[in-house]
């Protein structure tokens, strides 16, 4: 639980929850907040007793701690507890592409490192193997996993750690207050060859502003990437002449996650294992943060597949990518990934709203409600006051003696 909210405070910026994860009394304040507040069952016999917290409790007390600090809109935890293995396995690895680590509890099991704990998965691998003699197919899956105990960078484990009936695995969920969704037909106007009104992969980057059917307004910059055959939005990045597509989103306000559907044309794109599918963010120049292996895409454009991203901070520039590095030498576009659905989700800019009190005569404090923060200012009045003696100032409450007490005026 400690490492899920010390994800959320330096990972994704929640400092509601570890105001400075580099300082080490607020870490161990943080600690005891933890063991103190959530309950646990003291276990096993006299002088090899252990504390126990149930998979329900955990994710009660996750979500208690996320309400006390102000984070219940937009952080959840859910406990998933005997699902079927390949939808516990399907679970994690979506819950990990989407920039989220899970975390799995294990009760008396085979296994040294990880038995009778809770621990933190955040990555994975996946191998196939071929039986030497049999040549049977083999498919197994391996979790890299943070355990109670440091072992440098990570444990794997075979996941089918995940059958074991005292196993599961609780995934978490991140809220956004703004959410804007783009649809395939809210680029049929800008994404034309304007003098057919046909769709064209132009082979020059073109800067378009749209408008999409709800209002949201965007700038991009687009290359090789079109609206065709009345339906679909595609990125053509294979045919002589062009290796690259790409469809760059340039945006009024920050954004910090992005969902869309994706999958490729057909099955004969044209695609080899150095090209690369990815999203891209822009951070004085553009930053790859997620790749996809175009032999795991849906090769069908009617049948695309669904993805999430959360970006490591907020930003309003980013963009779809995609390279050919080897192309087909025939005059026919190729290599096209298309996409639809694509919603943008974000956070309001958070606003203070202090609270004051007086510190003396001079000025106040005020400690923002919502985040914490605090400011001192000088008091001050409202230039219709200046007449009289005695002044409150309404902000802090306290009573300003203009005889002798100094305060900024304010003009009405």
């Amino acid at each position: 639980m400690i490492g899920i909210f010390n994800y959320l405070s330096t990972v994704l910026g929640h400092n509601e929850i570890i105001s400075n994860p580099n300082d080490p009394n607020v870490r161990i304040n943080f600690a005891t907040k933890i063991f103190n507040e959530v309950p646990t069952i003291e276990v096993g016999l006299s002088g090899e007793k252990g504390t126990l917290i149930l998979p329900g409790t955990y994710e009660k007390y996750f979500n208690k701690l996320l309400d006390e600090f102000n984070l219940s809109g937009k952080t959840k935890a859910t406990n998933h507890l005997n699902m079927n293995n390949n939808s516990e396995i399907e679970y994690l690895k979506e819950s990990i592409n989407n920039g989220l680590p899970v975390t799995i509890y294990a009760g008396f099991i085979n296994s040294k490192y990880f038995s009778e704990h809770y621990f933190v998965c955040y990555g994975y691998v996946d191998y196939v193997l071929y039986h030497k003699e049999t040549k049977e197919r083999l498919d197994k899956t391996f979790l890299l996993c943070h355990t109670n105990v440091s072992y440098g960078d990570g444990l794997y484990c075979d996941a089918d750690i995940l059958k074991e009936i005292q196993c599961g695995i609780v995934c978490y969920d991140i809220l956004y207050d703004n959410e804007e969704m783009i649809i395939a037909s809210d680029f049929s106007d800008e994404f034309i060859n304007h003098s057919t009104n046909q769709g064209q992969y132009f082979y020059d980057e073109i800067e378009e502003g749209v408008t999409t059917s709800s209002g949201y307004v965007f700038n991009t910059k687009r290359l090789r990437c079109s609206y065709i055959e009345q339906q679909y939005l595609v990125l053509s990045a294979n045919r002589s002449g062009a290796e690259e597509a790409y469809l760059e989103f340039i945006l009024d306000d920050d954004i910090r996650a992005i969902e869309f559907d994706m999958g490729l044309w057909s099955g004969l794109e044209g695609f080899s294992l150095n090209d690369i599918i990815s999203v891209e963010y822009y951070d004085n120049s553009y930053i790859r943060h997620m790749t996809y292996d175009y032999q795991k895409l849906n090769n069908n454009k009617d049948n695309l597949a669904h993805y999430k991203i959360i970006f490591p901070k907020e930003i309003n520039r980013f963009r779809i990518y995609v390279k050919c590095n080897t192309i087909v030498q025939i005059d026919r576009n190729k290599g096209r990934v298309v996409l639809n659905n694509i919603k943008l989700k974000g956070n309001k800019p958070h606003i203070h709203n202090y609270l004051y009190t007086s510190i003396d005569s001079k000025s106040h404090r005020g400690i923002c409600n919502g985040c914490g923060d605090i400011v001192v200012t000088r008091h001050a009045i409202l230039a219709s006051q200046s007449g009289s003696r005695y002044v409150n100032w309404y902000v802090c409450g306290y009573l300003l003696d203009l005889s002798k007490d100094i305060a900024f005026i304010i003009y009405d």
